[in-house]
């Protein structure tokens, strides 16, 4: 993804990593224990610790990125 945005002169694209996350970090995260939370060590790889904590990281981070895209555009 970082290459493509870099071919593409996108200087603006960071790539954030969540250790020992898998392929769930979209979304807004779960009640921790929840029946959701202990679902996202089943499918997408990670554990669901680790998936939790990389949505509980990334869902804000993902909001200010659409609000800043739906401001810019009105």
């Amino acid at each position: 993804m970082k290459a493509t945005a870099n071919s593409a002169k996108k200087a603006d694209v960071s790539l954030i990593e969540y250790s020992d996350a898998g392929h769930v970090a979209f979304g807004a995260p779960a009640e921790r224990g929840s029946k959701l939370h202990k679902s996202f060590g089943n499918f997408g790889g990670g554990t669901a610790d680790a998936n939790q904590a990389a949505l509980e990281n990334a869902f804000p981070k993902m909001l200010s990125f659409l609000e800043k895209s739906f401001e810019a555009k009105q």
